[in-house]
């Protein structure tokens, strides 16, 4: 399905380019003015969620693919599921990291993001932390 096809790239695209690169200065292209965020720890709006890149990550390179590694990506209608390995700190074994599922649920409105969920929680260290930096193995 083609629509469907272009949903899922329009989420790869912006990972590579937000996530991944930093590049707030393109939210634009992906992201609608009127952007509802459901992260705990981003506040809704493409202007508040260029504010949150900025703060939390450098610009980067735009990599080739995603920078974490991902499971699927899958599309429904106009909502597109990032499913990625996500790497915690184990507080039974100090020093190392443990393996777990994140996800990301993404509405697209006219071909662009529109709402985002995922299950992170409320924390004061997510407002500073890069997830290109946190999130490996």
């Amino acid at each position: 399905d083609p629509k469907l096809a272009a949903n899922k790239k329009l989420v790869f695209d912006m990972y590579r380019t937000i996530v991944n690169a930093g590049h707030y200065d393109q939210a634009g292209k992906f992201f609608t003015k009127e952007y509802i965020q459901h992260n705990p720890n981003v506040k809704s709006g493409r202007d508040e969620l260029v504010e949150y890149i900025r703060k939390t990550r450098p610009v980067r390179p735009i990599p080739e693919t995603i920078g974490f590694p991902v499971i699927s990506i899958m599309a429904e209608g106009d909502m597109v599921l990032v499913a990625s390995v996500e790497y915690n700190d184990d507080p039974e074994k100090p020093g190392t990291k443990y393996t777990t599922t994140h996800f990301d649920l993404y509405r697209i409105q006219n071909g662009l993001i529109a709402e985002h969920w995922d299950n992170v929680l409320k924390s004061a260290a997510a407002l500073r932390t890069d997830p290109n930096v946190t999130n490996k193995p």
